[in-house]
């Protein structure tokens, strides 16, 4: 099966679980909670940030979740990487929290927001 290939999908079945959007909505609530809490200001037009941007790095972050996801589903015995600390004194230290990085042995710091240049 193509992953491009949107027409071999059956037609949804109604079932007993809440809908997609209901769960959408929930979590849209609790994620405007934790923004409003973390930055002391809920997300809002005109903050001086430039919301394309924001929007497709988001994106860009989306699409490769959901491409490991697929490859996971689909190669059940692949091996999962562990996280590798990265000594504090190598300079690398997470921009939001000024704690020591995450790195994973396939990162490449060039590509890496995560990492402080």
């Amino acid at each position: 099966m193509s992953y491009a290939d949107t027409n071999s999908q059956p037609a949804p079945k109604p079932n007993d679980n809440p809908a997609a959007w209901s769960l959408v909505i929930k979590d849209m609530v609790e994620r405007d909670i934790f923004g409003a809490e973390k930055y002391r200001t809920r997300l809002q037009p005109g903050n001086s940030r430039d919301a394309l941007m924001d929007a497709y790095q988001e994106a860009l972050d989306l699409v490769v979740y959901l491409r490991a996801a697929i490859y996971e589903r689909d190669n059940p015995t692949a091996k999962k990487s562990l996280a590798v600390e990265i000594p504090a004194e190598f300079g690398q230290v997470n921009q939001l929290t000024g704690g020591t990085m995450i790195s994973y042995p396939d990162c490449i710091k060039e590509h890496c927001a995560c990492i402080a240049k």
